[in-house]
């Protein structure tokens, strides 16, 4: 099996390289200036769901342009840091290619180093223009950066994933409570969202590892006292919490892996609070398999089953491939996963993932940052987990 996903990863890294890390995303309709100038966010609404569920790609006809997604690139430098460490040498040269890239291409004008996305998003709550950075972008980016420095020792990527805590502490919204901390999306907005205040935290507690700073661990550390607060008793994370209300948005998927990610990063560095992050992972384990089907099919937004998204197959595959260092056997979750996606949503003769697959039909559309580049990820953090590497944990290079 596991040569079955080796060869996969080799034919998905082909594509990619063909690509030029160019392609459309899911979200990116506004990237159509008349669409992005409708009058209302309705209007605006309207063709991004469109756009989003449309088995047919129309955004030539919009004049949408494929661009690169600086978190695709943050997915893609931790994915070729991984091939690197299983002895892929070739690789650790577009690592740092990738790394430049996001240095040259972080959004101007704030404390640290954030990144956003190649488009504007329009949701039901605001429109987010394009390049204002967020903590989930910023967050994926860091960790990839923090990856790459594992691999090289390059002393400019420590000094950058230091650079995107400023960001986090200095340019986003700290929501102070009675449990904890949480921040902000981004700059420009104040609800709690679970995941975002987790993948922050999650990246002050990595950096703090390295940089031996106190403060940054006891902002981690008060971070994740609010979402592990927050965690309901059969394990489950809501999605937000709008502070102004008091209304609770459950919207249950990949979110809850993206929380776990967080906590096995933060683990490591909790000091007191090891135990305590410990029983919180544990507990989202157990109800985090729930959300996949004993074939390996992801649930859409448990309860609801269908599609089967390419996002949440990937997320699937990488959390329960890390949950193995937590809790042994939880592996075989992970190449289920997998198998599926293979079964399902795997064109083996282009070597691309497609986008979701529905009763009746699959969407077929190789989303660059969405299927691509979360799929390299997962290959590549399955493969990584699945024996014990041949390269070295860490290169003394200083090579910047």
């Amino acid at each position: 099996m596991d040569k079955e996903f080796s060869d996969a990863l080799d034919r998905l890294l082909a594509f990619i390289q063909r690509s030029g890390w160019k392609g459309y995303d899911p979200y990116d309709a506004l990237n159509s200036l008349p669409l992005l100038k409708l009058p209302n966010k309705w209007l605006r609404v309207a063709p991004t769901v469109f756009f989003r569920l449309s088995p047919l790609n129309l955004r030539r006809m919009f004049l949408v342009k494929k661009g690169i997604n600086p978190k695709a690139m943050g997915l893609l430098l931790s994915a070729y840091s991984l091939c690197h460490h299983m002895g892929a040498v070739p690789n650790l040269d577009k690592a740092r290619r990738i790394f430049h890239w996001l240095c040259r291409n972080a959004s101007p004008g704030y404390s640290g180093l954030g990144w956003g996305y190649n488009f504007p998003w329009q949701s039901r709550d605001r429109l987010l223009a394009g390049g204002i950075p967020t903590i989930v972008n910023t967050s994926f980016v860091g960790h990839g950066i923090l990856d790459y420095y594992d691999r090289s020792g390059n002393p400019r990527a420590l000094e950058a994933a230091r650079s995107a805590c400023d960001f986090i502490l200095k340019d986003l919204n700290i929501r102070e409570t009675d449990e904890g901390i949480c921040f902000s999306y981004s700059p420009v907005e104040s609800h709690l969202v679970h995941n975002a205040n987790a993948l922050g935290a999650s990246l002050l507690a990595r950096v703090s590892s390295y940089t031996r700073e106190a403060e940054l661990a006891e902002w981690a550390k008060r971070s994740f006292d609010f979402t592990i607060h927050h965690q309901r008793e059969n394990g489950l994370w809501a999605y937000s919490i709008y502070p102004d209300t008091g209304h609770v948005r459950t919207q249950t998927d990949w979110h809850q892996g993206f929380i776990m990610d967080s906590l096995m990063w933060f683990i490591p560095c909790a000091g007191p609070s090891e135990e305590k992050a410990r029983k919180a992972l544990e507990a989202g384990a157990a109800f985090y398999k729930t959300q996949f089907t004993g074939e390996g099919m992801g649930y859409w937004r448990l309860p609801k089953k269908w599609p089967a998204d390419i996002h949440n197959q990937a997320q699937g595959i990488i959390t329960f491939a890390k949950l193995e260092e937590f809790f042994p056997g939880s592996l075989p979750t992970a190449r289920r996963i997998a198998r599926w996606t293979m079964d399902n949503l795997w064109n083996q003769k282009k070597g691309y993932f497609y986008y979701q697959k529905w009763p009746l039909y699959t969407n077929r559309i190789a989303y660059f940052r969405w299927a691509q580049a979360w799929m390299f990820l997962a290959l590549a953090t399955l493969l990584a987990h699945s024996s014990p590497s041949p390269a070295s944990q860490k290169a003394p290079s200083q090579t910047p």
